[in-house]
């Protein structure tokens, strides 16, 4: 069993309505300036409620095809992973 700190980011409204929404660092920064520091070690939770499109293939994916390079769902940016935190989850199906 794995227990930890952890951070719920809730961003239904902003990744339902855009496969290509992306958790940025900015978004943990306005958060902290609001609310403190973020401890480090941490493990996000972020809840996209991307997979109420599920099991539309073509909503969930962006594709219905098998080209791979036109897939199209939330994710986070890569400078995000320069943060010291355990681990990141996004919701699923």
């Amino acid at each position: 069993m794995c227990v930890r700190p952890s951070f719920l980011i809730v961003r239904s409204f902003t990744f339902i309505k855009n496969p290509d929404a992306q958790l940025m660092p900015s978004d943990l920064e306005a958060w902290e300036a609001k609310h403190g520091k973020i401890p480090d070690d941490v493990m996000f939770l972020v809840f996209t409620y991307w997979g109420s499109h599920w099991p539309d293939k073509k909503k969930y994916l962006g594709t219905d095809t098998d080209d791979f390079s036109l897939l199209h769902f939330p994710g986070a940016k890569m400078r995000l992973f320069a943060l010291d935190f355990y681990a990141l989850k996004f919701t699923t199906p």
